[in-house]
């Protein structure tokens, strides 16, 4: 018995032939024609270039903005170009030329000699080059030369002062040439003019410029050659005040815990008569019966004005004010008692006694302001109570021939219980 064939051979076609050939070949082609474009070239030896090959001339400075010629010698017949690369201080440009019996002649345009500093040449072919350096020298100084003057004020005492920094450039932008004399013009508060000279150090002019002893402003110019520009005003300000007094009311006040009492400085100068400046910061501190209080203000036109509050008792109150480390004399403000009538009566009873309080006028006679408080006293008891239309009734705790005891505005009434 045969063993039966697990796989039948069967015979293809010219058709069946074809599309089984035909892919093979592409995917052949394919390969062949990728390994000959992507194989890699064959390493080509480096070109080296003789350093020096060729004689390069070019003026050793040239002005900013203006063009010049670049002469190069030595040119192999060879080389059918020749490549300048001209290196400013802001950039780099190629300038290609086609050599004439070994020599080219470049000319470089005047964009590339804009900003001043050394410039760097250098000429090459494929097989030499040549370096060469110039200077670009910056232009004379142009028109809008503005002075920069910090700080803006300083104190008029002939030591303080303000410095001046100036950046003169010319029509491009360049700082002018170390050494430029330039001339800065000040105008004083007095109106004395003031010369200061200088030169163009490390690409800037500074100069110091110290205060008078009259406060104001200060306008400063400055010229470098023909050129000029905007005018900066700098302001010279008071220094501190020499000790000064304070001034009070003409008459004594009235301890009526109501009445405000104006207290202002004279007017607070320094040592050369100037005024203080508006807005400088003055603090007062009283003491009186009613403690210590402080009060911060400012000067408008050299003087500081405060307002405080008359006691509810007689007393002193005694004001003194301070500039930064500068004190005032100290001011004393008598304030007199303000009760003129105070009566007091009262009527014992065991379950509380009754006590009437008024009228209570003030010294002109009439009655004291509403609200104002009373302080009623027995051995037994204490009430606090207020003023209405001169008056005021209470009952308090009290024993026979007990002490009532009223006090008002640091006035005292006194009444003994029957």
């Amino acid at each position: 018995m045969r063993r039966p064939r697990l796989f039948t051979r069967r015979k293809l076609t010219r058709r069946q032939k074809l599309y089984t050939l035909v892919p093979s070949a592409i995917i052949v082609t394919v390969v062949v024609v990728g390994y000959l474009f992507l194989r890699p070239e064959p390493a080509q030896p480096p070109v080296i270039r003789r350093a020096d090959a060729y004689d390069i001339a070019a003026p050793e400075e040239v002005a900013a903005g203006e063009r010049f010629t670049v002469q190069i010698d030595g040119i192999e017949s060879s080389q059918p170009e020749v490549l300048l690369d001209v290196v400013t201080p802001y950039g780099a440009r190629l300038i290609a030329a086609v050599p004439l019996d070994g020599r080219a002649t470049i000319e470089v345009p005047n964009d590339l000699t804009e900003q001043s500093g050394t410039m760097r040449l250098v000429a090459h072919t494929g097989i030499g080059e040549a370096t060469g350096t110039l200077v670009v020298t910056p232009g004379t100084a142009v028109d809008r030369i503005t002075p920069l003057a910090g700080p803006r004020s300083d104190v008029a005492d002939t030591e303080d002062w303000t410095m001046v920094v100036l950046l003169p450039r010319d029509r491009f932008g360049n700082i002018v040439a170390e050494g430029t004399p330039t001339t800065l013009r000040a105008r004083r508060p007095n109106g004395d003019n003031e010369t200061i000279d200088a030169e163009v150090r490390n690409m800037l002019t500074w100069m110091r410029v110290y205060s008078g002893t009259l406060a104001g402003r200060t306008t400063v110019r400055a010229d470098v050659g023909d050129a000029t520009g905007a005018e900066v005003e700098v302001l010279e300000v008071a220094g501190p005040p020499v000790p000064f007094e304070l001034l009070g009311p003409a008459l004594d006040g009235r301890a009526d815990g109501r009445t405000l009492v104006t207290i202002e400085t004279e007017q607070l100068v320094d040592q050369y008569d100037n005024v203080l400046p508006d807005g400088t910061s003055v603090v007062f501190r009283t003491t009186g019966p009613a403690g210590t209080a402080t009060q911060v203000t400012s000067t408008i036109a050299g003087r500081a004005t405060i307002r405080i509050e008359s006691p509810t008792v007689q007393g002193v109150v005694t004001v003194q004010a301070h500039v930064g480390e500068v004190l005032s004399e100290a001011l004393e403000v008598p304030f007199n008692g303000d009760v003129g009538r105070f009566d007091l009566s009262a009527m014992y009873n065991p379950a509380g006694t009754r006590v009437d309080v008024g009228p209570v006028l003030s010294v002109l006679g009439g009655f004291v302001p509403d609200g104002t408080e009373v302080v009623i006293r027995s051995s037994l008891d204490e009430i606090t109570a207020t003023i209405d239309d001169g008056r005021v009734t209470v009952t308090i705790a009290a024993a026979a021939g007990d002490t009532i005891e009223a006090e008002l505005l640091g006035t005292t009434a006194m009444t003994v219980l029957r």
